[in-house]
């Protein structure tokens, strides 16, 4: 069984704190508080390893197509995690990807 792991962005210090919803107390508080944003991990990871969470910037490696940048999200109506690219109108939720082929390169918070 994967772990449920979350992590929450603090908008007033700017900065994340991570926590498994298995082992931490916290996790009510960070729900309550209004200054945390909740980010979900996919259990997915790129390929340096680095794991994956919902609101990271990626960059795709399309292979003959190119490289896309696009932000983790949750899909509602399909109950499942996708790449979205709002800029070029392109989204998959398509995470089927080889891990070789993802990066994380920032995320919505600290990149601008």
């Amino acid at each position: 069984m994967r772990a449920i792991k979350f992590r929450a962005y603090n908008t007033r210090i700017k900065q994340y704190d991570s926590f498994n919803i298995q082992e931490s107390s916290a996790f009510p508080y960070f729900i309550t508080s209004n200054i945390h944003i909740i980010e979900q991990y996919t259990g997915l990871k790129d390929k340096n390893g680095v794991e994956i969470y919902e609101g990271d910037i990626v960059k795709l490696d399309l292979n003959n197509y190119g490289y896309k940048e696009c932000i983790v999200k949750w899909h509602k109506k399909q109950a499942s995690w996708e790449f979205d690219n709002p800029k070029e109108n392109y989204f998959t939720s398509d995470l089927m990807y080889n891990e070789s082929h993802i990066e994380v390169i920032g995320n919505i918070h600290e990149t601008t």
